[in-house]
């Protein structure tokens, strides 16, 4: 998927897409390696997360409130 596409999407639902560099530890990666991470309304990834990975996290910060990403 092309990075405009993503940044695009996530922009729509009020995100920012922030890519780090190849051997960058993922900034708010739940499980670490390559897998996304979110912090706040920010999503990481690199180069080589999958996918799915992103927009699964993606949708966790979708669906949840705000009350609830504080906690």
């Amino acid at each position: 998927m092309p990075r405009s596409a993503l940044t695009g999407l996530l922009k729509y639902f009020g995100l920012e897409l922030f890519l780090q560099l190849q051997d960058d530890e993922i900034r708010g990666s739940f499980w670490g390696d390559l897998e996304a991470g979110i912090v706040g309304r920010e999503v990481y990834a690199r180069a080589d997360t999958p996918v799915h990975s992103l927009l699964h996290e993606t949708c966790h910060v979708i669906s949840v409130t705000a009350h609830r990403r504080r906690d």
